[in-house]
């Protein structure tokens, strides 16, 4: 008896043309240039430059600049946008309390 070649049914990859890309036996491509660094689409969705947001326009100046700033912030870092939600968030509340007291 015969040894069995594990290989046997695998074609061999230098067989394979140039111009058709490789891949596994459901014909799914593994090609690592594929949605990874150097092409121009964004590795997921929203990964691209943002859009800065319209901020919104209240009458009141302080609450507007806090707005503004918190719009801004939407193009930044992670950290960056914490740190405008929370100088907002004091800012709304000062705001509020004003309000409260009158």
């Amino acid at each position: 008896m015969e040894p069995l070649d594990p290989h046997a049914d695998q074609p061999d990859p230098e067989d394979q043309p140039e111009d058709q890309p490789e891949g596994d036996a459901n014909g799914v491509s593994h090609d690592a240039s594929q949605g990874e660094a150097g092409t121009d689409e964004p590795a997921y969705p929203g990964a691209g430059e943002r859009d800065v947001p319209t901020a919104p326009t209240t009458g009141d100046a302080v609450v507007d600049a806090a707005m503004i700033e918190l719009a801004a912030a939407e193009a930044g870092s992670l950290a960056e946008r914490i740190d405008a939600g929370e100088r907002a968030h004091r800012v709304l509340q000062g705001r509020l309390s004003d309000l409260g007291g009158a």
